[in-house]
């Protein structure tokens, strides 16, 4: 059959304004990719930062036998799935790549992400917001971010950090324990 239709709309063209070229479009997203890229590096940076100075570069999530340094910056909800909030710095997390590349995304996939994994990871940043005494973190954009995480706005009536803990479990309510004792997250 020929693949000449007409009438379907050409994938190319997605979202592409009808009044500019594909190379004006191209121009514009390749400068507003880069842009994001250039905010999620620098969000990386500020998590690292402060990671290295107030955390000894060790990970943000604690394990009982976790001696290696923290160099992986995780996304704690994935960028392609929340480009909106990719460079939040309330969503990005400390982790060893061991952390990383076995629990955050399960054997290797980074395409894919353990909610279990996920769930400890929200609970290690709550704590590491709620005990950041340098204001580097912002309390309304981890609310945000948490909010579009988790695709709910409940987060908007919480008014403390039990409260807010009490909310994320809502969200992972079959959560027992990690599939390695070892990694059960220290409060």
């Amino acid at each position: 059959k020929d693949e000449l239709n007409y009438n379907r709309i050409n994938w190319r063209d997605i979202g592409k304004d009808k009044n500019i070229t594909r190379q004006e479009y191209d121009l514009i997203n390749s400068k507003r990719i880069a842009n994001s890229n250039y905010l999620i590096s620098k969000a990386k940076k500020v998590v690292k930062q402060y990671n290295d100075k107030f955390n000894h570069s060790l990970s943000e999530v604690k394990g009982e036998n976790e001696t290696v340094q923290a160099t992986q910056i995780h996304h704690i909800f994935p960028v392609q799935d929340f480009p909106l909030i990719a460079d939040y710095i309330e969503n990005l997390i400390a982790l060893t790549p061991n952390q990383h590349f076995i629990y955050a995304h399960p054997n290797n996939q980074t395409r894919l992400i353990d909610k279990d994994f996920q769930y400890i990871c929200l609970l290690a940043k709550t704590n590491i917001i709620f005990n950041d005494t340098q204001g580097v973190y912002d309390w309304k954009h981890y609310i945000f971010v948490l909010n579009m995480g988790l695709k709910t706005t409940i987060f908007s009536q919480v008014n403390n950090e039990w409260e807010l803990l009490r909310s994320i479990d809502t969200f992972y309510f079959d959560f027992n324990k990690s599939k390695d004792p070892s990694w059960q997250y220290l409060l």
